[in-house]
């Protein structure tokens, strides 16, 4: 299989969250992975956009954010760049109980559980998040 890139520039609105997605999941889908690995993809994206809006743009619509997927022999790799506040979250955080009247807390715990490597890399000026894909 040859590698494939794919890049867009989205900005922190959640009107591009689906587009994104469905993009993304197009991509994965056209490099074999399966039904059920593009639909995990989606989800962990979805979140990670979500999160990126809601915590390191703090709910701002106008600013910017890059995504980069490489679909290479054995995994899907994502990255999103922002331009936020640059905290990272913390990973050790139980997921919330699942009996909870609030909404949040789950975006987290679901990618750590969906994807194969998850990790924060702090800039100079925002974040960069590489989340891995393997294919099973």
């Amino acid at each position: 299989m040859i590698a494939a890139e794919l890049h867009l520039d989205l900005q922190s609105d959640p009107a591009a969250i689906a587009p994104a997605r469905r993009t993304v999941e197009e991509f994965a889908a056209r490099h074999d992975f399966g039904e059920r690995a593009v639909a995990d993809i989606g989800l962990c994206l979805n979140e990670a956009l979500a999160n990126i809006i809601r915590h390191a743009y703090e709910g701002r619509t106008d600013r910017p954010i890059a995504l980069h997927c490489h679909a290479g022999d054995d995994a899907l790799t994502v990255t999103l760049r922002d331009w936020g506040n640059g905290r990272l979250p913390d990973l050790r955080r139980q997921p919330p109980d699942p009996t909870a009247l609030h909404p949040g807390g789950l975006g987290l715990p679901c990618l750590k559980q969906l994807l194969d490597s998850l990790e924060f890399l702090p800039q100079p000026d925002g974040m960069l998040l590489k989340m891995i894909r393997r294919r099973r």
